[in-house]
């Protein structure tokens, strides 16, 4: 590809020395695979392929912002695609919805409490808002949060802050609770989890429980787009032009996305408009999750069940004699907790599991259905056989629903499943996973995005509908919008910290 000569001039001395320094950290990486791999040897491999990627990128896109590993690229050519929906007023409802998921009863007073003729009704309306979403919280929720072991503070403390401020109230609640976990278990010695974490598919964030595979960065393009274009459609509905589009890449990775809006325009327009255009983001990603959600378990269930499972159930079924338990934990620490291992000095590793619950297993995935997911948390009587001898054991799940063992599938010999079929078995596990975190970073996004400080999209709409509560102040409106701003800075800046803190430690 000929480099232009614009493209030459943009290149700085500066520039190169940031290539030097990311092929000096490559080399690094190279050295810790070549020996053993520490965490050094990861960060230094991940600045230097972002280091030399974004040198790429400046020198073969000049158009193209850059800075050291973060680019921005912009383009006005799918303007066009904003102007599908400017005429449809459900755009508007939907992001009124969203708008009071995120921001709770604050949201319904500032949408429709205010215009009641008398206190009382609005005072009514507040009251039954908060009821009525803290009780929807908790009938969905309430069960995952009591019964988890890992989440603290209690249950009638989350709904009440979701009835009041949504998701924001919820999730600002549980920064506090696991902030304040994290620190005692940090001065007690303990390994604590971080409340708030970078999530980076196919990378594994120190003291983070989870992982996220690298297929993942698809649903989150994905999502990114859905949020964004989401903005454009309500701005394009309130006739706000649209200045242009783009990507925003850490190396050559999508880290972001965004929509352009003529931001002068939109700071004269009416708050109730400015609100539907920052809230349509989120909004977005919540109903994605509940409509991507329930679709993939209708596919699931009438689709993937009766026509695919039969297959994938006779490989397994074909392709292994047995299950044996391979491995049996000593004790489970999670974010500082102790579990124990029911099973431990119970079960010895390389014993054959015979049954569940008086039902017979002769494969892995039939298995794992039995011990994780059918009858959750209830005794598990397991038939076992060990050096020829059949025994039984009843173990009782501890507070993590786990009794203690890893089995596996113990191989045929004489059976080789048809190629093109574990290819088509492994296809459908990268599809199903990439919809499954389709639907969990939905959630997370959209939830994150309602936080209420700048420049995530609830940082405007906090100060915005939270304003007209202090008149009191007798400042202006812009004045009392920054000290909104600022106060929630102050709130939300000692949490961060609190909850990043385990990550480092």
């Amino acid at each position: 590809m000929p480099v232009s000569k614009k493209a030459s001039k943009r290149i700085t001395p500066r520039d190169y020395w940031a290539l030097l320094f990311g092929l000096l950290l490559l080399v690094f990486l190279g050295q810790g695979m070549a020996s053993q791999v520490e965490l050094s040897h990861i960060l230094a491999g991940i600045l230097g392929i972002l280091l030399v990627s974004t040198f790429l990128i400046r020198k073969f896109s000049p158009d193209s912002k850059t800075w050291y590993i973060f680019s921005m690229w912009e383009t006005n050519r799918f303007n066009r695609y904003f102007d599908c929906f400017k005429d449809s007023k459900w755009l508007e409802w939907m992001a009124e919805i969203g708008a009071v998921l995120g921001f709770g009863a604050i949201a319904v007073d500032y949408f429709w409490g205010r215009k009641l003729n008398s206190q009382w009704k609005r005072w009514l309306l507040f009251i039954i808002t908060i009821v009525v979403l803290g009780g929807l919280f908790g009938f969905f929720l309430g069960n995952n949060l009591t019964n988890n072991p890992l989440v603290t503070g209690p249950l009638i403390a989350y709904q009440f802050f979701f009835g009041l401020f949504g998701f924001s109230g919820f999730i600002l609640l549980a920064l506090f609770f696991q902030g304040i976990d994290g620190i005692e278990k940090i001065l007690a010695g303990k390994q604590a989890c971080p409340g708030i974490a970078p999530i980076i598919p196919g990378v594994q964030t120190p003291n983070v429980p989870i992982f996220v595979p690298i297929e993942a960065w698809i649903s989150l393009i994905a999502i990114l787009f859905i949020h964004e274009g989401a903005h454009g459609f309500l701005a394009r509905r309130h006739k706000l032009k649209i200045k242009g589009s783009g990507l925003l890449v850490a190396g050559f990775l999508p880290i972001g996305a965004f929509v352009k809006p003529d931001e002068k325009k939109m700071e004269k327009m009416e708050k109730k408009k400015q609100i539907h255009i920052l809230s349509a983001g989120p909004t977005a990603n919540l109903f994605s999750f509940f409509v991507i959600g329930i679709l993939s378990l209708l596919v699931m269930q009438f689709v993937v069940s009766p026509l695919v499972s039969p297959a994938f159930t006779e490989i397994q079924e074909n392709s292994s004699i047995g299950v044996k338990i391979s491995d049996v934990d000593q004790n489970f620490t999670v974010c500082g907790e102790f579990f124990e291992s029911p099973a431990y000095g119970q079960i010895d590793a390389n014993t054959n599991l015979l049954a569940v619950n008086d039902q017979n297993v002769s494969n892995l995935a039939a298995t794992l259905q039995l011990l994780t997911v059918e009858n959750q948390g209830k005794p598990k009587t397991l038939l076992l056989e060990k050096d020829g001898i059949v025994f039984e054991k009843t173990l009782s799940p501890n507070a993590l629903g786990r009794i203690g063992i890893h089995v596996e599938a113990i191989p045929n010999p004489d059976y080789t499943p048809p190629q093109d079929l574990v290819l088509f078995a492994q296809l459908f596990q990268i599809i199903s996973s990439i919809v499954f975190w389709f639907v969990v970073l939905s959630l997370l996004v959209a939830i994150a995005n309602f936080l209420p400080v700048n420049p995530l999209d609830g940082g405007k709409i906090a100060q915005y509908m939270i304003t007209p509560y202090l008149g009191f102040l007798h400042m202006s409106e812009k004045e009392t919008e920054k000290l909104v701003g600022r106060i929630f800075i102050w709130i939300l800046l000692p949490l961060i910290i609190a909850n990043v803190l385990p990550i480092g430690l």
